[in-house]
């Protein structure tokens, strides 16, 4: 379902505090659930962590280091790829 339609999955709280849309995917249930966060640009899907469910928010900071990286790559992937089309 990631793969196909990335856009289902919820917003992730931390997105606020950001200022960019990070959405997440909870695989598993109950303890044993994962928190996959992951950003789209254009038909791209970055995953940028993985953790239990179990375990503390994701400090924003953490999040923000790994977002802005994967803008500035994920804006030139889009580019990449409209310029293909």
């Amino acid at each position: 379902m990631l793969e196909t339609h990335p856009a289902r999955f919820k917003v992730a709280a931390e997105s606020d505090e950001l200022g960019v849309e990070i959405r997440e995917m909870i695989l598993g249930k109950r303890r044993s659930a994962y928190r996959v966060h992951f950003m789209i640009f254009g038909r791209e899907v970055v995953i940028l962590r993985v953790r239990r469910s179990t375990q503390d928010e994701l400090p924003v900071e953490s999040l923000r280091a790994l977002g802005s990286a994967w803008t500035f790559a994920g804006s030139k992937a889009a580019s990449d790829l409209d310029r293909d089309e």
